[in-house]
């Protein structure tokens, strides 16, 4: 990624693209420092838990845990275990068995051998299971000390103890019955098969171990199997027959794909866990008051926030708030920031008089005590601009937005990310307020100069060119727009991969532009995409899995499948009456879309039906939420808010019309037609009817 040494590690907000890339690489950086170190702390502890697992059950020495993020390799496995198992029915099942997995470093060898054991262990209780460490002398003669450790082989406490024909010949004999060996990293070849040397060239620390090279003490007997991993085929193919080499090559697509999947699940999952489990220790050992306590409850609610758990973060948020409210003071930077993060969430609620309501206090109070030109106030007064624009108040917005834009010109100069994305904001206003050619002027002018200065793959030259193909798609010129919105997802499919939240957002805009071009089969490909690859990783019912599922049912619905489209509109709003309750501004959308469907569908009865409901609802909603009309698919975050965000793909019924007033009048309008049409009224009326219909 593009970065200065000086700024590379400061980030504006932890929804930025390139924080999340470069968290992401952070992420699998310790992965790997937590892999090399876990074999090394096993391999000290191991021999408590093998004697523990020996003193109720045969031996089962495997210095690793059964990896629950192993994805793929079917193949492989199946093969492993068809060469491992006997072809005589009357013989043992690890009969002579023998077999190697060879290919390059890191590529899963010893994953697949780590798999194969676990499952062996469950298969055939009654058979022992043995890991020796190959990559090096020690390591190997250390592994066969545990062997007589806790399988207690007579004799094996000599001080002179000749451990390695001692364990060959005990497993030989078969005192310990079935077995299966594990000879993991077999990759010295000059170790594996040296001819027997002098003692003056022994290369063992051990005077007493004559070094005639590792093959020699590995046993061969009717009762025992060899599964052996090795970089090298010349290796595998000298401890094994040629026909029991397996080759194992790198992951395909799916395989990869799948495993990043678990892998992130489980990162996330194991951060709300240690947030959880370190929160309630601060709660005990320094009180629910201390700074530290709070910051970390601010952790996590910001870790629900990011998972879509809303009404959670929601509740921690303002017990933090209050805390910090109590114990510093209204007035405090810190309760202020607990202010602010939450008006985000009642934004993403989209309770919208509650968050404007915070965020009007916030920019105040900021005013007053650091001055309306301080980096913290302009962010307050972008936040509440983005605010005021979901709620209809465009006018109101872009004077803020204005005054943001020429403070942080006159501060940082034109060039700076902070005043780009300020500009970037302030076109999409104008985009919202129907002033189109301003806004293309700004996108243009904030995408040319980002790539100058960010360079062409840079994620806020890559947000700008999705606002410009908004533009252009608002504009109608929807061949442009598809060009810059390939362009992009592309760029984010090769840097972020394909299950990155902003590769799929740019894979949802693209469908709809491809709906609105009437290219309906591509956009439905794309779609179900999104929307499996989010149920995969964000749960059916996270708000961006339910936002595409309506991008989806509005293109079956175009493509005249109103049963499918019907299901998951259904779907939809039961979803969001269960989770939201029947009165919040989603669960209207959802309702209200619907009405819509029924109504196309010529089911008059059941759209009024909705529709009343809706109206109803829409009354007893006393908490400030809103039907506030916006698609938010381009909305391009503040350059320093505390959690700025940017919504994904706008529901697709929601592009009919920008806010709920519109969509009843819709709804209504289209009711109209349908019983004139149904009466036999003349085409005058119907046409006005349609007039009135279009407007909207």
């Amino acid at each position: 990624m593009d970065g200065h040494h000086a700024d590379i590690c400061k980030f504006s907000s932890a929804d930025r693209d390139d924080y999340e890339q470069v968290a992401y690489n952070l992420v699998k950086l310790v992965e790997k420092a937590v892999s090399a170190e876990e074999e090394s702390r096993q391999f000290e502890a191991r021999h408590v838990e093998s004697g523990a697992r020996a003193s109720s059950s045969k031996p089962f020495i495997v210095p690793y845990t059964d990896n629950s993020q192993f994805v793929g390799r079917d193949c492989t496995l199946a093969k492993l275990k068809c060469l491992m198992r006997p072809v005589e029915p009357d013989r043992r099942y690890l009969s002579r068995a023998r077999a190697a997995l060879f290919g390059l470093g890191g590529v899963g060898k010893s994953q697949i051998a780590i798999k194969y054991a676990y499952w062996l262990r469950k298969e055939r209780p009654e058979s022992s299971v043995f890991w020796v460490h190959a990559s090096n002398v020690d390591r190997f003669r250390e592994s066969f000390r545990q062997v007589a450790e806790v399988c207690k082989i007579p004799g094996y406490e000599e001080p002179k103890a000749d451990i390695l024909n001692l364990v060959k010949d005990w497993l030989k004999r078969g005192d310990g019955g079935e077995w299966l060996m594990i000879i993991d990293n077999a990759d010295d070849i000059d170790m594996s098969f040296a001819q027997a040397r002098t003692e003056d060239e022994d290369l063992s620390s051990d005077p007493q171990f004559v070094w005639a090279g590792l093959a020699q003490y590995i046993p061969d007997c009717s009762h025992g199997a060899i599964l052996v991993t090795t970089r090298h085929e010349r290796a595998g193919y000298d401890l094994v027959e040629e026909r029991n080499l397996i080759e194992v090559s790198k992951m395909n697509e799916t395989e990869a794909s799948e495993l990043l999947r678990k892998r992130l699940e489980g990162v996330m999952k194991e951060a709300e866990q240690l947030d959880v489990e370190v929160m309630k220790i601060m709660k005990e050992v320094q009180g629910a008051r201390h700074p530290d306590t709070l910051k970390i409850m601010r952790t996590l609610a910001s870790t629900y926030r990011h998972q879509g758990r809303l009404q959670e973060a929601e509740q921690l948020e303002v017990e933090v708030m209050e805390m910090t409210k109590e114990g510093l003071g209204a007035l405090r930077p810190d309760t202020l920031t607990s202010m602010g993060n939450l008006a985000l969430i009642y934004r993403k609620q989209r309770r919208l008089k509650k968050a404007e309501k915070l965020q009007v206090e916030v920019m105040e109070t900021r005013k007053k005590d650091l001055g309306s030109q301080h980096p913290d106030t302009l962010t307050s007064m972008g936040d509440l601009a983005t605010t005021y624009r979901h709620q209809g108040q465009s006018k109101e917005a872009e004077k803020l937005q204005v005054k943001v834009m020429n403070t942080r010109k006159e501060l940082l100069g034109a060039r700076h990310p902070d005043t780009l994305r300020t500009m970037g904001d302030l076109a999409t206003t104008y985009r919202h307020q129907g002033r189109v050619k301003k806004a293309k002027q700004l996108e243009v002018e904030v995408m040319n100069i980002t790539k100058k200065v960010q360079g062409a793959r840079h994620p806020d030259t890559l947000r700008s060119m999705g606002n410009l193909a908004m533009t252009y798609r608002l504009e109608g010129r929807l061949r442009k727009a598809e060009v810059l919105q390939v362009e992009v997802m592309e760029m984010k499919k090769e840097d972020l991969g394909l299950q990155h939240p902003g590769t799929l957002t740019s894979m949802g805009d693209l469908a709809i532009t491809y709906r609105r071009r009437g290219q309906s089969k591509e956009a439905e490909k794309l779609q179900v995409k999104v929307m499996n690859t989010r149920k995969e990783l964000l749960g059916a019912r996270h708000p961006d899995t339910l936002r595409t599922m309506g991008d989806l049912a509005t293109t079956y619905r175009q493509q005249g499948q109103p049963k499918e489209a019907e299901e998951l509109q259904v779907e939809i709003m039961e979803m969001r009456k269960e989770d939201l309750g029947p009165q919040h501004p989603d669960t209207l959308t959802s309702m209200e879309n619907l009405a819509i469907l029924y109504g196309s569908q010529g089911r008059s009865k059941e759209a009024r039906s909705l529709d009343k409901d809706v109206k109803n609802l829409s009354k007893g909603a006393g908490d400030g939420s809103q039907v506030a009309g916006h698609s938010g698919e381009d909305e391009t975050p503040d350059a320093n808010s505390q959690d700025s965000t940017t919504p994904q793909d706008g529901e697709g019924a929601e592009e009919d019309g920008r806010d709920g007033r519109k969509r009843r009048t819709l709804v209504s309008r289209l009711l109209r037609c349908r019983k004139a049409r149904e009466s036999g009224v003349g085409p005058s009326s119907l046409r006005a009817t349609k007039a009135g219909m279009r407007k909207n």
